[in-house]
């Protein structure tokens, strides 16, 4: 298999952070992942003076599963990155799902994997081309904020300036800094919430016979682990943990094989010395809106990431806030809208996260898929989520000024 093309950071050198405090912005976007380059691209798109900025420098790593559902897809396209997406992706056909031993095949019905560098530097540099002025390795804070305007504070190296903006979307993920952690925005953190994990394996799991299209799922009592062939031939691995089973373990890699060996005993063992990157406690939610500041895409809720919701979330939150203050939303307006939002994806996500909590139900869905397929089509909608059905657009906004 050739290796998928790679996508390196480009374009003109920086703006001094003095020139962009000396302007004026419609919109400032903080965080360029899915949600804050979607926001961006589709803001500067509409015509708003948009700022994106981020502390990364990019291409970067992110702990994820790497995977677009139908819904993911229908929103690049609607940015104009559709051909690009798939370009550097692998069409995925099937979701294999193991616990106790016994495994089932779920049909998937569009969607890819795709690496999270490729995809968030693809974004960003689509919202450098819309007409969004972009700024990495720059770490923001909020200074002040009301109704009508808000103030952040931009340190580069030993730049440092204030900028004003009449709204802000704040998408800066799971660990994101630009928000205080207390007060009105300390996010709530759900009752046994699992802890992420990710990694980028050559060698190990690498050398098992994972086939290109499946998304192989093992669940077990302290969690579950996720694992796709991408476009480069790596295999991305993403796990949901329980915190307890981590601080038992020697390291990740042992965390994470202890898994795999309670879900199905014959499966390789990861290397020792194989590299994690991890999270924080995963499933939280916080105040979608303040005075001028917007919060969207996991800076506002991390959906069960076994659905992979996640990245389809982001992207749509971001465009649909984006279209809100394009529209001059009204106080309350985006709680409302993205509060609504995330209630039709979440249904889905608790049955799925209640029923990943007992290996045996997912080991007795597998057992009775094999005597009884005529049941297929409701274990594919519990387990497979968005992946079951089309794209539902209807989640992608409408009605902004275009």
């Amino acid at each position: 298999m050739s290796a998928a093309p790679s996508v390196e950071s480009e374009g003109p050198p920086p703006a001094p952070l003095t020139s962009v405090g000396e302007q004026r912005w419609d919109l400032l976007v903080v965080g360029a992942g899915p949600a804050g380059s979607a926001a961006a691209c589709r803001a500067a798109t509409l015509g708003l003076r948009t700022l994106l900025v981020d502390r990364a420098a990019f291409p970067r790593a992110k702990v994820c599963g790497g995977c677009l559902s139908p819904l993911g897809l229908a929103a690049v396209d609607s940015l104009g990155l559709g051909s690009d997406v798939r370009n550097l992706s692998v069409a995925l056909r099937t979701l294999s799902l193991t616990a106790r031993g016994q495994t089932s095949h779920l049909p998937l019905r569009g969607g890819v994997a795709i690496s999270r560098e490729s995809l968030d530097t693809m974004l960003l540099h689509r919202a450098a081309h819309c007409g969004a002025v972009v700024l990495e390795s720059t770490v923001a804070t909020l200074a002040e904020n009301d109704r009508s305007h808000a103030v952040a504070l931009l340190r580069r190296g030993g730049e440092e300036a204030r900028v004003r903006a009449a709204r802000v979307v704040v998408a800066d993920g799971l660990s994101g800094s630009f928000l205080p952690k207390d007060g009105r925005w300390a996010p709530e953190i759900t009752p046994r919430s699992r802890i992420g994990l990710g990694a980028r394996l050559e060698d190990g799991l690498a050398r098992r016979t994972l086939r290109d299209g499946v998304i192989s799922m093992h669940c077990a009592r302290s969690g579950y682990v996720g694992m796709v062939r991408l476009g480069d031939g790596t295999i991305d691995l993403a796990a949901a943990i329980d915190p307890d089973a981590l601080r038992v373990a020697e390291s990740p890699a042992d965390a994470v094989n202890a898994l795999l060996r309670e879900a199905d005993a014959d499966v390789e063992s990861i290397e020792v010395g194989t590299v994690f990157r991890g999270t924080g406690l995963l499933t939280r939610r916080r105040r979608a809106e303040d005075g001028a500041v917007l919060v969207a895409g996991d800076a506002a809720s991390y959906v069960e990431p076994f659905t992979g919701e996640g990245m389809s979330w982001a992207l749509t939150s971001g465009i649909a806030a984006a279209e809100l203050v394009a529209c001059g939303g009204a106080a309350g307006a985006w709680a409302r809208q993205s509060g609504a939002m995330l209630a039709r994806r979440q249904r889905g996500c608790r049955i799925v996260s209640i029923a990943l909590r007992s290996p045996r139900l997912v080991a007795l869905a597998c057992r009775t898929l094999a005597f009884w397929p005529s049941i297929a089509p409701m274990v594919q909608r519990a387990f497979a989520g968005p992946w079951g059905r089309g794209p539902d657009t209807s989640l992608l906004s409408r009605g902004a000024p275009t």
